[in-house]
């Protein structure tokens, strides 16, 4: 039962990856293989955020805590790239009867 469990975490963090920015693309990937056969119930999302709310580490720490997370991924950004594509519009010629419309 453990090993059914596994993949769908996997899937679920993926979605949630995929989800976050079609673009977006892992460099880099690491587990501990000590964790193999650990089981989670509640994963806790983290990433980098610049409200400042969220700066109060302690209120923070009480709110995890209350909410019962038993596990966490912590995301950060490395780098940003972007590309600007051009798309000229399409340009197409009605035939002359239907142009009244």
């Amino acid at each position: 039962m453990r090993l059914a469990r596994r993949p769908l975490l996997v899937a679920a963090l993926a979605a949630l990856v995929v989800a976050g920015c079609a673009s977006t693309r892992l460099t880099s990937t690491w587990q501990d293989p000590a964790l193999k056969d650990a089981t989670f119930h509640k994963v806790l999302v983290v990433f980098q955020n610049a409200d400042a709310e969220l700066r109060d580490v302690d209120r923070v720490k009480a709110r995890v805590r209350e909410l019962g997370f038993d596990s966490s991924v912590v995301i950060r950004v490395v780098g940003v790239e972007r590309q600007q594509t051009y798309v000229p519009p399409e340009v197409y010629a009605v035939p002359a009867p239907y142009r009244g419309f």
